[in-house]
């Protein structure tokens, strides 16, 4: 997407989900044990979670491709605001 703040967003997210779920396993004044914090799940749970990660990249591809053309014309003009040679070859 060429927008770090796609990544900004998923790393405060992912942080958020994991601070919040800390905090809510420990409002009952027990030291939390970390290797019980993973709970076991079966296999099977995994195909919902790959399908929604698969939904979410093709959901950030289309916006992705859509803003693209844009992007690029607003870099060409900052590429040529800035090129120093600019006024030497329209000469």
């Amino acid at each position: 997407t060429r927008n770090t703040w796609v990544n900004i967003v998923a790393h405060f997210l992912n942080n958020a989900i994991a601070v919040s779920g800390l905090f809510f396993m420990s409002r009952n004044g027990q030291v939390q044990d970390p290797t019980g914090l993973d709970p076991d799940l079966p296999i099977w749970m995994a195909l919902p979670a790959l399908a929604v990660l698969v939904g979410l990249f093709i959901l950030l591809q289309k916006k992705s491709m859509d803003q693209k053309a844009k992007i690029t014309i607003q870099e060409q003009l900052l590429l040529a605001e800035s090129d120093p040679f600019t006024s030497i070859s329209k000469k």
